[in-house]
């Protein structure tokens, strides 16, 4: 579970953050490691810590949400590629789709409150923003294709085109670090998004008011 989700990590930093980085919009300054401008936590201190959700104080995603303040505020946010950082990441299945759950709920959260601003900040970031919270739902539509293809007359032809779709397309987007971090990994995690996180993105858009960190 760790190899494998060493593998998106890498990818999400180097590839997701970086693009974003280009333009100083970084979405999300990973709670691991960050560094922000001292003068600019302390005035947003008290608004940052009493931060409240449909009613309810907020207990996670705060990592987000402080980059969330300063992109609203004008400041430029960039990902340091050099930066090395050790974190805990979940050993079992159980225990990543809680993980996945509770930051999807915080990445609802965000992309809604950012909704407001967002247009008036950057249309880079907002094109960011848009294309994260659409995505799940095209694939989603995207997925529905080849099930009610499976229940029709075609029956478990379409499945191993299918498979080989999803493991070549993975391939693709990640042939960048072909020599790095478990890449012969990469298709599973592809599986994994299609078949278990796509729901859980859909579930945590309808209990954003949810509050359990649920892994501990």
């Amino acid at each position: 579970m760790t190899r494998l989700l060493a593998v998106r990590y890498f990818n999400a930093c180097n590839f997701d953050r970086a693009a974003q980085s280009k333009f100083g919009v970084v979405v999300c300054c990973t709670g691991v490691f960050s560094g922000y401008r001292a003068s600019v936590v302390k005035s947003l201190l008290k608004e940052y810590i009493e931060q409240t959700w449909m009613g309810k104080p907020c207990t996670f995603g705060d990592d987000r949400h402080l980059t969330s303040m300063f992109l609203k505020l004008g400041y430029k946010v960039v990902y340091q590629k050099t930066a090395i950082a050790h974190t805990y990441a979940p050993t079992s299945l159980k225990t990543w789709l809680k993980q996945q759950l509770r930051w999807n709920r915080s990445f609802w959260r965000e992309n809604i409150l950012m909704s407001k601003w967002m247009f008036k900040r950057s249309k880079v970031l907002s094109t960011f923003i848009l294309i994260d919270s659409l995505l799940p739902f095209i694939y989603i539509c995207f997925g529905l294709i080849p099930f009610f293809m499976l229940i029709s007359s075609f029956g478990w032809i379409v499945i191993p085109p299918y498979i080989f779709a999803i493991s070549i397309m993975a391939y693709i987007r990640n042939s960048k670090y072909w020599r790095r971090v478990n890449y012969y990994l990469i298709p599973m995690y592809a599986f994994l998004y299609s078949l278990l996180l796509l729901p859980i993105y859909i579930y945590a858009l309808f209990t954003t008011d949810k509050t359990s960190w649920l892994t501990r």
